[in-house]
This record gives C-alpha cells, structure tokens and sequence, in this order.
C-alpha cells in the first residue's frame, strides 16, 4: 500500500472530499497555483524588460497552495458535517512556520471532534 500524492491544496481537498482516505500527510509549501503564477510572470517578465536585476524578493508568495488550505478545510469540513470520518492527520513539512499553523489545526480538529463525541 502507498501514497497517493496531490500537487495541489485543490487537488487534495477533491480527493479529500471522497471520504475513501483514512490518513493524510501535510506538506505545506505545495508550489505557487496558477493565478499568482500568472502574476509572478508578469511581474518577471516586467523586470526583465525593464533590465532590472531579479532576486528572491521577486518571486511571489503563493498563500493559496499550502497544505495549511487544506488543513483549514479540514477544520471547516469536520465543523459543518458531523457524519465526515476524520483521516489520521500527520505532518511531514520541513517549513517550520507552515508545519505549526497546520499542527494547531489539527489539534483544533482532535479537540473539536473529541469534544463533539
């Protein structure tokens, strides 16, 4: 048995939404999604026509594909629908600062299911 691996927050909350997963593993720096992708190039491509020099600074934030999107699903989901089976939840993130927002939802989400029962 293995891993099914999503390359976005979209793509794990639809997989997610199934009910079939019994465990989910967060990672929280999922890639920059499509529309401030769209933006980082133009913001690049700006830069380079002007002949400015690019640094890390540049390169846009993407708050929108993180495992802490679907971590905060989770939480809206397991709140609004009693009947959800919540998935074993781990964390496997080497961002710091990602892998404690997604733990406080998970604890959120054990406090509140555990509370419900």
């Amino acid at each position: 048995m293995g891993w099914d691996r999503a390359l976005t927050a979209k793509q794990a909350i639809t997989m997610l939404e199934t009910g079939v997963y019994d465990c989910v593993s967060f990672d929280h720096d999922l890639g920059i999604c499509e529309e401030c992708s769209k933006w980082q190039d133009f913001e690049l491509n700006q830069a380079y026509a002007d002949h400015e020099t690019i640094d890390e600074s540049d390169f846009v934030e993407c708050t929108h594909n993180t495992g802490y999107v679907v971590a905060r699903w989770l939480e809206q989901r397991v709140f609004d629908d009693p009947s959800f089976k919540v998935p074993k939840m781990t964390v496997h993130s080497d961002n710091g600062p990602g892998r404690d927002a997604i733990n406080r939802a998970i604890s959120w989400i054990e406090r509140f299911t555990k509370n419900r029962a």
